[in-house]
């Protein structure tokens, strides 16, 4: 799935983490702290969200499970330093490549790089946790704000009835959480670390973020993970527990069986899911905003030779490239170029400077550019979303409800590009 795929690096990286806390928790040492300090500091190296979502969770709850022993405090203190080892090599290159080691955070305090104050702008609106209710930079003139929507009805709809983390494992650890609360007597350290760790994360989620499913995967782990308790608990059970003075089964105990089942109905649950998601992205999509379907399925249909745009573009096997609104960009030739919604678009900059459609031309033939492709449909949702620079859409919109999608002039929003 989309989402697991995203955010997979990481959530693997918290998983390894929990499995060396479990171990710290079980015989405390330093060298279980330092490893679980150090998957935490990986996870932080492949994304910032790793910080408040995956190391910052797991810290916490070894920190609360230290407060009265010195020794454990100092393992906290180790892999903290761990943690923070294997993630500096990241804030190492971002001082070397902007002078600010969190860049893209705060970027009026420690500098905003090679990015304009457009650009800081517009990456600072789109992570912002008030995000979509902030404009896009520049806000296209259509541009509203979405309905507002509370933080508790998208706590609801974007996690507990969320489909992508799997219903039945999301029930069986509520139940697990549940158990937690009900039990008398010592509880399991285990399954009371990963309840802090998940309630951590979906605090910080909560607070910290515009709650979008995808930035509460990692706490789809710990969740895992307490589903699996339940399902051990439910396997030690050894006889019936409906029946008085029942006799344990020959074969294993009573409570393998029904675990088995739910298990298998988990699994089938999932992979439901996971057809129908992927019935629903490969399948012709309905038009939008006035253009066919097919033209944002078929992949030879978002491209276009600038040469003459009124003819699809089979992909050649060389040739340099320059991307618009094309996210693939790995997928490319070699040698391609691309700027993300952030960074500066060249032909933006080349408009910037009142070059002529014949003009933007010849430069990109002098930078060895062969072709320009456009995926239309990502131009506008980045328009109306981030922000998108005004000289390549300013009238996008205007032209897709009037159907006009089959000439470079009708992204570039001029007639700079009419004898292109």
């Amino acid at each position: 799935m989309t989402m697991a795929g995203l955010l997979l690096p990481f959530a693997g990286l918290l998983a390894a983490a929990l499995l060396w806390l479990r171990h710290w928790l079980a015989r405390p040492d330093h060298r279980s702290a330092a490893c679980a300090g150090a998957m935490l500091g990986a996870a932080c190296a492949t994304k910032y969200l790793s910080v408040p979502l995956v190391a910052g969770p797991v810290l916490c709850v070894m920190l609360l499970a230290s407060v009265r022993s010195a020794a454990r405090l100092r393992h906290v203190v180790l892999a903290a330093a761990a943690a923070a080892l294997l993630a500096a090599p990241w804030p190492v290159r971002n001082l070397a490549a902007t002078g600010n080691p969190v860049f893209p955070l705060a970027t009026d305090l420690l500098g905003r790089g090679h990015w304009s104050q457009t650009s800081a702008q517009r990456w600072a609106n789109g992570h912002a946790a008030d995000w979509p209710a902030r404009p896009p930079v520049p806000a296209p003139p259509s541009w509203q704000p979405p309905p507002e929507q509370g933080r508790l009805v998208r706590f609801y709809y974007n996690f507990l009835a969320c489909d992508l983390f799997g219903p039945v494992m999301l029930l069986l650890a509520g139940l697990g959480a549940c158990v937690l609360l009900a039990e008398r007597g010592p509880r399991d350290r285990w399954d009371l670390a990963l309840a802090g760790v998940l309630g951590l994360q979906l605090a910080a989620w909560t607070a910290l973020t515009w709650m979008p499913p995808r930035f509460a995967a990692p706490a789809a782990v710990p969740a895992c993970l307490l589903a699996a308790g339940v399902l051990a608990r439910l396997v030690r059970v050894r006889a019936n527990p409906f029946r008085r003075h029942a006799v344990p089964p020959v074969r294993g105990p009573w409570g393998l069986a029904p675990a088995v089942a739910v298990f298998l109905a988990a699994a089938g649950v999932n992979l439901v899911i996971a057809y129908n998601l992927h019935a629903h992205y490969t399948r012709g999509m309905a038009g939008f905003n006035g253009v066919p379907g097919e033209e944002f399925t078929r992949r030879n249909e978002l491209l276009w030779w600038y040469q003459d745009a009124d003819r699809p573009l089979e992909i050649p096997e060389s040739g340099r490239f320059l991307l618009l609104g094309e996210a693939t960009a790995f997928y490319m030739p070699p040698g391609s170029i691309y700027a993300t919604v952030f960074d500066d678009q060249p032909l933006a900059e080349m408009f910037r400077r009142g070059l002529t459609g014949e003009e933007v031309v010849a430069e990109l033939r002098g930078h060895g550019v062969t072709h320009v492709l456009v995926n239309w449909a990502e131009v506008w949702r980045l328009a109306a979303t981030y922000g998108f620079e005004a000289d390549l859409s300013a009238e996008l919109f205007e032209r897709f409800q009037a159907g006009v999608v089959d000439r470079g002039a009708a992204l570039f929003g001029s007639d700079r590009m009419q004898h292109a």
